[in-house]
């Protein structure tokens, strides 16, 4: 059953993810801060459009502490969660809603001045507002929409390979490989990482397997519309894509985790089998 140290340890657990993700973005210079961007990349998003009209991302583009100021409050706002959480402050839900408000301005703004999409960040929206409740029954419910919303996204992505047809494509996996990782084989072919991608793509039948896998795991999110029965057997099984993803594809996908620890608060007893779905 939820207890209240639950609210807090999951706050704790979002705080260290979020400072996790950015020591990674620092350690690869990949912060806002480290950017000396010269252009945008503008895409075909009408909200994003309009937004631009605002001329808001010339300023952060031209002045370098307002880029520090963006950095400092992605990573800071979740330690104010945090607190605000700890003293069972009247202000979490305001605070709450801020950050996620926030976390997605961050992402849009980051994805057009950066290389990261804006999808690596869409946990990052979503998980402060798990906090928007600070009683039991309040937070499960919570965790029971962003539950849902980590159990479609990840379902859809499924949905997607067969739509695209990469599932039925012999040489998707190859030539996905081979996009991802042309800088790699360049210029450090004899790398033990470029072996194992070259071997990989030489061999179709074997890394298309792999991406068969991949779209099983995803696939498997499908049980969980059902029954919260095998939540943490779905937890383990995304687990396992996102660090597979990382370790072969150098995607980083670990901002999922905090929301995808929802998986393991929402697999309850019998005692909370009352709260509505």
């Amino acid at each position: 059953m939820i207890k209240e140290r639950t609210i807090l340890s999951f706050s704790i657990l979002y705080v260290l993810c979020t400072s996790t993700f950015f020591v990674w973005l620092l350690l690869n210079h990949l912060t806002l801060t480290s950017y000396e961007p010269i252009f945008f990349n503008n895409k075909l998003d009408l909200t994003g459009n309009y937004i631009l009209l605002s001329g808001f991302h010339l300023k952060v583009i031209g002045h370098q502490w307002l880029r520090v100021l963006m950095d400092f409050l992605f990573v800071g706002l979740p330690a104010i969660l945090l607190f605000t959480v700890w003293k069972r402050s009247k202000y979490t839900r305001l605070v709450a809603m801020f950050t996620a408000v926030y976390n997605l301005c961050y992402a849009w703004l980051y994805s057009l001045l950066g290389v990261i999409s804006i999808e690596v960040f869409t946990a990052w929206i979503y998980m402060p507002l798990i906090f928007i409740y600070t009683d039991k029954k309040g937070f499960f419910n919570m965790a029971l929409v962003l539950r849902l919303i980590f159990l479609v996204i990840f379902f859809s992505t499924a949905l997607w390979k067969f739509r695209a047809g990469g599932f039925f494509n012999a040489d998707q996996m190859s030539a996905i490989l081979f996009r991802q990782h042309t800088a790699m084989l360049a210029y450090a072919p004899d790398h033990f990482f470029s072996n194992i991608i070259r071997y990989l793509i030489e061999r179709p039948l074997l890394s298309q397997s792999l991406y068969h896998l991949a779209t099983i795991l995803e696939v498997s999110m499908f049980i969980g519309f059902f029954t919260r029965k095998y939540d943490r057997m779905l937890f383990v099984f995304a687990l396992i894509f996102i660090l597979f993803d990382y370790w072969l594809m150098e995607i980083n996908y670990f901002s999922w985790l905090p929301m995808l620890f929802v998986l393991y608060i929402t697999h309850q007893k019998k005692e909370m089998a009352r709260v509505p779905l």
